[in-house]
């Protein structure tokens, strides 16, 4: 054996020995595991807390116009995410919802009155979520914010400590092309 290896045999058999004889070493130890525990469970529920409340900051909130739908739809979008509710029947919905991290792009077909959008993301690429008979104006400034969401996250911009209409102003002008 080399020396190296009888010095950490020789010193692992003295820790065994001592957590034998000296419980109290032992306790000490396991309670500054679980007080370290309890900080880093306090820290995560406090995070959790801090994003759930953010997460019911609704930033911009459409509907689909009524005579064209009869039962409206609806789009939602919190610092979080996006909430499409598509209401084929009384009383009955299909909810998506998408992480807007996971949003690769949002697409806008707008006629004069009435538009649509389409939103692509990471799990739903091969059929896109769309949301149809939205005003035009409602279209294009979800468009324009969603753009701008898609930049910051590519830029790696948090946003979640940014007031909440101050956010509304930065995302829609950051996804405002050059064409609107």
């Amino acid at each position: 054996m080399t020396e190296r290896q009888t010095s950490f045999n020789l010193l692992s058999a003295l820790k065994r020995t001592l957590k034998k004889y000296d419980p109290g070493l032992r306790a000490a130890r396991i309670h500054t595991r679980s007080k370290k525990n309890e900080e880093s469970r306090a820290l995560s529920t406090k995070r959790l807390e801090d994003i759930s409340n953010k997460s019911q900051e609704i930033l911009f909130e459409a509907s689909t116009v009524f005579p064209f739908n009869f039962i409206p739809d609806t789009i939602r979008i919190d610092r979080e995410k996006i909430t499409v509710a598509n209401r084929p029947f009384f009383r009955t919905a299909k909810i998506d919802g998408i992480p807007i991290r996971d949003i690769l792009d949002v697409q806008v077909s707008t006629g004069p009155i009435l538009g649509s959008v389409l939103l692509y993301s990471r799990y739903f690429e091969s059929k896109p979520i769309s949301i149809n008979f939205l005003r035009k104006d409602d279209a294009t400034k979800l468009r324009r914010i969603l753009q701008g969401y898609i930049i910051a996250n590519e830029q790696k911009i948090d946003c979640s400590n940014i007031e909440k209409n101050q956010l509304v102003t930065l995302l829609t002008k950051l996804g405002t092309g050059s064409s609107d």
